[in-house]
């Protein structure tokens, strides 16, 4: 292989490389939008149960229920604990 080919191959690997850095950007770039967009979502979601259970009393319930049921962790119950019973009778 003469010099011009062996110039020619590295920059041939050169630019592999960054294609490869320019998809592994985008790929990136576009985690980050997905995230962004399932965060709104969970955020439009929420803000629609809460101010229906405001006026719904059945569904006040239920989420109440849920609530309880499945929010575990303790950092998380102590943000939504207006939520949460403080005794069973909350639930009837």
């Amino acid at each position: 292989m003469n010099q011009s080919e062996k110039e020619s191959v590295r920059d041939r690997k050169t630019r592999i490389a960054k294609l490869e850095l320019q998809l592994a950007a985008l790929r990136s770039a576009e985690s980050k939008a997905e995230r962004k967009r399932d965060t709104r979502e969970k955020i439009i979601i929420g803000g629609t149960v809460k101010a229906v259970a405001a006026t719904d009393p059945q569904l006040r319930r239920l989420l109440i229920k849920y609530l309880d049921e499945r929010v575990t962790r303790p950092n998380d119950r102590k943000v939504i604990e207006t939520w949460l019973p403080t005794t069973s009778t909350q639930l009837s």
